[in-house]
């Protein structure tokens, strides 16, 4: 979601802007979680990146990248632990055959496995004009 930058917003009304923002991403997460066929068991879980200009909350469908449960990586066992770094790019690796699973499998394909597709077609963009008005 894109924040209203500094400018349009006076530091006195900060806190209650990225509150809402906030609320309203949680919103859409929780409706991504009840629109899956079959949704992750135990709490939701995602991750949160804060930038200056944006605000992003991934849903997740677990921590962690396991090979055997992508069809295309074959022979592979090692996990590899994807937290919010990892969704703006950041994948750290413990040793080198964690470096191997991730080569071999490609970024896009281990935050496919632990990420949730939108299963609702809501987005972000009906909220973000309520956010200055």
């Amino acid at each position: 979601m894109r924040l209203p930058t500094p400018p349009d917003v006076p530091s006195s009304e900060l806190t209650e802007v990225l509150g809402q923002a906030f609320i309203n991403l949680l919103d859409l997460t929780i409706q991504t979680f009840r629109h899956q066929e079959s949704p992750p068991p135990g709490p939701p879980a995602y991750n949160v990146l804060l930038t200056m200009n944006h605000m992003y909350i991934f849903p997740r469908s677990r921590g962690y990248y396991s090979p055997v449960a992508d069809p295309d990586v074959t022979g592979e066992t090692k996990e590899i632990a994807v937290n919010a770094l990892g969704f703006a790019g950041m994948l750290m690796v413990k040793c080198e055959e964690e470096r191997d699973v991730l080569l071999k499998a490609g970024v896009l394909n281990v935050l496919k496995g632990v990420g949730l597709a939108d299963a609702h077609g809501e987005s972000c963009a009906a909220v973000e004009g309520s956010l200055v008005d």
